[in-house]
């Protein structure tokens, strides 16, 4: 079986509905857009009160949708896509509990990407089409809606592959010359016995703006409870042209941030590093990647991710509200689209 083949269209489709109908009913202004011929990207925006206007301050959450025909993609990536719907859920839910007295200041977008996998029946060939397609809509976004100035773009956080918490001694690896590359972080894995227990973050620390994401998302992380469990080994390169790192650092360039890197945006990119840990050195891309790799650690690892993110865009978003309450966040919120998403995959 060809793994750049495309999944079953029927399944696909439904999975398109999901998250659209996720989005509109969490009132997000909702769009489709259509690109080679059968692609589908799903952004939903949550306009904030600055919205059109150069004060406003935007901020986005992107992982794609998509997975490979020789797998369900609970890891790669049904288990980001579940985070982005619920964080989407949180934050709406914030918005709307009592718009009179809170309400976002900046724009959040939630984008759901299509064909980041490689795909022989369409022109994406290459993979990460998607979210190629997204920086042009996103320009057009942003020339149709701010005609009087232009908004700070403070960036975004990309998700991919997020689900596989791994404690067991050597269960990490890493790719060639890492240790060379990033000695600190190679230190950091070797006292912790190469154990696959944290998640990645990764950005250019010579671009202010993806480096000062990158410290905030990390401060948030941090702040979070269950740090000595669930740790986060963020990765800061110090280039600033994707087609560099791309020729130096391949393995850190094989998701949609690259696509917004070469579009001259900030962008942050997380992740548990795929086929580098654990089960998903066999699993990746095959049928493996199922429903049967969950465990409560996992979940875990992946409620820990999104209450990350919720603080992190509700901060970036500047929540102004009569009350700091998070009463808004259930722990078992995330199961909803974790486990609807999966009747499609």
């Amino acid at each position: 079986m060809d793994v750049f083949q495309e999944v079953n269209a029927t399944a696909k489709q439904k999975t398109r509905d999901f998250i659209t109908d996720r989005f509109k009913g969490y009132g997000l202004m909702t769009e489709i857009q259509n690109f080679t011929g059968s692609g589908e990207n799903i952004i939903g925006v949550l306009k904030g009160s600055s919205f059109g206007t150069k004060y406003d301050e935007i901020v986005s959450l992107l992982t794609h949708y998509d997975t490979v025909k020789t797998s369900p993609g609970v890891d790669d990536n049904g288990a980001a896509m579940s985070v982005l719907i619920d964080v989407a859920r949180v934050i709406t839910n914030k918005a709307k509990s009592d718009p009179k007295y809170c309400h976002f200041t900046n724009t959040i977008i939630f984008v759901a990407t299509d064909y980041e996998e490689r795909t022989k029946n369409s022109s994406c060939t290459s993979g990460i089409c998607g979210s190629e397609h997204f920086v042009n809509w996103f320009n057009n976004f942003l020339s149709t809606n701010y005609v009087k100035g232009q908004p700070k773009v403070h960036g975004f956080v990309v998700m991919d592959t997020i689900l596989n918490w791994n404690d067991t001694d050597n269960s990490q690896n890493t790719p060639a010359g890492f240790g060379f590359a990033f000695p600190a972080q190679e230190s950091l894995l070797s006292a912790n016995k190469f154990r696959g227990d944290f998640i990645t973050s990764i950005g250019r620390s010579v671009v202010p703006d993806e480096d000062k994401l990158l410290d905030e998302f990390t401060m948030y992380w941090n702040r979070t409870s269950k740090l000595d469990k669930y740790k986060n080994i963020p990765l800061k390169i110090a280039l600033e042209d994707p087609k560099e790192i791309y020729d130096m650092f391949g393995d850190f360039t094989r998701s949609d941030h690259f696509r917004l890197w070469m579009g001259n945006y900030s962008a942050i990119f997380l992740t548990d590093s795929a086929n580098f840990r654990g089960s998903m050195e066999q699993c990746y891309h095959q049928a493996c990647d199922d429903v049967d790799s969950i465990t409560d650690d996992k979940i875990g690892f992946v409620l820990h991710t999104a209450r990350t993110l919720h603080s992190f865009l509700e901060t970036r978003g500047a929540m102004a509200c009569t009350s700091s309450s998070h009463a808004h966040f259930i722990k078992s919120g995330l199961l909803m689209p974790f486990l609807g998403l999966l009747k499609y995959l």
